[in-house]
């Protein structure tokens, strides 16, 4: 399992997962306002996580979820 996985807590992958499978539905625009926050939130923790990595691989998600923020 990538140490990445391991330092991020599963519950937050699938909470982000089932947000957006939630997101599929008419709901109101409020709830995808929240879901911009939460989806943000966890896009930042991920970078954050990952930089104390020292591989190139690391380095590739944190640019990749740091674009993911400035996205959301």
């Amino acid at each position: 399992m990538n140490v990445l996985m391991q330092r991020i807590p599963r519950i937050v992958w699938l909470i982000c997962a089932a947000l957006l499978v939630a997101a599929v539905f008419h709901l109101p625009y409020g709830y995808y306002d929240f879901l911009r926050i939460v989806i943000c939130g966890a896009a930042a923790l991920i970078p954050v996580a990952s930089l104390t990595e020292e591989n190139q691989r690391g380095m590739a998600w944190t640019a990749i979820f740091i674009l993911i923020v400035v996205l959301f």
